[in-house]
Formats: structure tokens, C-alpha cells, sequence
């Protein structure tokens, strides 16, 4: 709820170029496994089906294919 009241809103007022946006998707994504990996599923689970849709959306803009799908398979495992 935090990132999408007031995270969100910075990232798309800096506007990075794409290459910029990639790089700050991946770093996330770095952040997301280091920290939470193990909860990724509960914390999808937590989400209103709207919210877990755009969660899901952001994970499948990874460019790691591997990442992407590990991280995809332990919501569903």
C-alpha cells in the first residue's frame, strides 16, 4: 500500500530512461529475493486480486527469464 500511495508516484515523476527504469526494476528485484523470497507467496496471498495482478505483471517485466519464472513458481508452490 505504501509503494503505490508514495513510491510509485516518485518513480514515474523522475522519468528514467528505459534503460534506467530496467536497471531499477532489477535492483528491486535483487531487494525482493535478499529479503522476502520465502514470503513471496504469502504475500500475494495477501493482496486483493487487483493488487496481485500488477504484482505479477511487474515480476514478468524482469528480463532474468530464470528469475522470473523461480519467482513466479514459489507464488504457486
Amino acid at each position: 500500500m505504501e509503494e503505490d500511495l508514495e513510491l510509485l508516484p516518485l518513480m514515474e515523476a523522475v522519468e528514467l530512461s528505459k534503460e534506467q527504469d530496467e536497471r531499477a526494476l532489477e535492483q528491486c528485484f535483487d531487494v525482493m529475493q535478499a529479503t522476502h523470497s520465502g514470503l513471496l507467496k504469502f504475500l500475494v496471498e495477501g493482496l486483493s486480486p487487483n493488487d496481485a495482478m500488477k504484482y505479477m505483471d511487474l515480476i514478468s517485466m524482469c528480463n532474468d527469464r530464470e528469475r522470473m519464472e523461480s519467482m513466479l513458481r514459489m507464488m504457486i508452490e
